[in-house]
């Protein structure tokens, strides 16, 4: 699914990183946002609505169902014992300290979650089908989540480079995947019924 995420929004001029051991999608951080500030820059809100149009496109067919899901001949080849379980969008900054006397912000761990929060706004915006999507529990599937400066970007060390902390000011997408419960239990029953017909064969 990452992968597939990954051409489209390359299609569509935006170039992300994926990190299918984690589940994560790396939108392209380089003036994605000013420092000390939540709301996107002009080009990061650009490269938002992108991704809401891919996620648009893509999630539908991993959820459990928008009432507008698309036709299964637009969905690829699935994993019909998986689904989604959640589609976080995370807020990330800087190395450098804020506080609450420089602004609106408390420290960092408030201006990551804000960030984040100000992404999904953007997304639900541009796409209101987002706001359907619900995992195999009914809960909704995007959700937020903010890390302060606690996981940086790149291995670089100097982390007050302006332009590490360029990049370390971003947002990712993770995606968790859990087991579809109502296709596991079918195959689980048809497995058995298979194993009593075996055993009555051999009876």
């Amino acid at each position: 699914m990452l992968d597939e995420m990954r051409k489209k929004l390359r299609v569509l001029g935006v170039e992300v990183i994926i990190d299918p051991t984690n589940g994560t999608l790396k939108l392209p951080a380089g003036g994605l946002f000013l420092a000390g500030q939540a709301e996107p820059t002009l080009q990061g809100q650009k490269t938002i609505r992108t991704l809401g149009r891919v996620l648009v496109e893509t999630l539908p067919c991993y959820s459990n169902l928008s009432t507008s899901a698309p036709p299964a001949a637009k969905c690829p080849d699935l994993n019909i014992y998986s689904t989604l379980s959640s589609v976080y969008v995370e807020g990330h900054t800087d190395v450098v300290p804020i506080g609450a006397s420089t602004g609106r912000f408390r420290d960092n761990w408030d201006l990551s979650a804000a960030r984040a929060i100000e992404t999904y706004k953007i997304l639900r915006e541009a796409e209101p089908l987002l706001r359907d999507l619900h995992n195999q529990d009914g809960d909704a599937l995007l959700g937020v989540s903010g890390y302060a400066e606690t996981r940086p970007a790149t291995t670089n060390k100097d982390r007050l480079l302006e332009t590490v902390r360029d990049l370390d000011r971003r947002i990712e997408v993770r995606l968790t995947m859990t087991a579809n419960e109502a296709t596991v239990r079918q195959a689980m029953e048809e497995l058995n019924q298979h194993l009593e017909d075996v055993n009555d064969l051999l009876r």
